[in-house]
């Protein structure tokens, strides 16, 4: 097949085979894409650091007829992220972004706002926001993306305003007040909540003007949960989340 060019974002690279990379790309227009780098795993090889996690690049391939898979002929760094990405244990929160959206995204719905979504995270200022909190970010808008993340000023039973704490429901479509909620375990207080509610109207440029009081480690795990039930998948990098930042309530 005739050789074309798309812009994309690298998700994942793993050795392929003996010599080659099994590369992970996410391109606004196609959503998730799978390719082989002939060569990419040799020591000197002709591609360099074009597959750094969260490098944006220019990719030319080709594909096969009856393949799953492209083949990536050559590529060119449009911007690299690997001092920010991969600076400390940082960069297991980086590997969780990216494996959200190879298991939660379908393949092409809602790639470009996903697309647009994460390289805002990533240029911005290491002084703006902490990355446990980009990932708080991120992950609210995923599932309001997928239209998923369910009303958080009400109860979802009762249908009346929540004044402190909601608790999620057991099929994570909604929020309970202190009158319907039965066996709920899992809460989410008003700083929470509000919020949520925040990022609905601000940008990721404007987390360094907000001033909260937020569980932010028990926020991002909850909503990975949401992801893993609704996405019907698990996330094997939240592992690491209580390891890498264990002073986050």
């Amino acid at each position: 097949m005739p050789q074309r060019q798309i812009t994309a974002l690298v998700l994942d690279a793993q050795n392929f085979k003996e010599q080659d990379k099994l590369v992970t790309l996410l391109n606004p227009d196609e959503g998730v894409l799978h390719a082989v780098a002939p060569g990419a795993a040799r020591f000197k090889n002709r591609f360099g650091p074009l597959f750094e996690l969260f490098t944006e690049g220019e990719f030319l391939f080709y594909e096969k007829e009856n393949r799953n898979l492209v083949t990536i002929s050559r590529g060119e760094i449009i911007k690299s992220h690997f001092f920010s990405v991969c600076r400390g244990p940082n960069v297991f929160l980086y590997y969780l972004v990216a494996e959200v959206v190879i298991k939660f995204l379908p393949q092409k719905d809602h790639a470009r706002r996903t697309y647009r979504l994460i390289k805002s995270l990533l240029d911005l200022p290491a002084e703006t926001a902490d990355p446990p909190l980009r990932l708080l970010y991120f992950l609210i808008w995923v599932l309001r993306i997928e239209g998923v993340l369910f009303q958080v000023r009400r109860c979802s039973n009762c249908h009346q305003s929540l004044k402190d704490h909601g608790w999620l429901r057991e099929d994570y479509h909604g929020l309970l007040c202190s009158r319907c909620r039965t066996n709920e375990e899992r809460k989410m207080d008003r700083g929470a909540r509000a919020f949520i509610n925040w990022t609905r109207t601000h940008s990721p440029d404007q987390l360094a003007e907000l001033s909260h009081s937020l569980s932010i480690g028990n926020l991002n795990r909850l909503l990975l949960e949401m992801i893993e039930y609704h996405g019907e998948c698990s996330l094997k990098s939240s592992r690491y989340l209580p390891a890498i930042h264990p002073s986050l309530p």
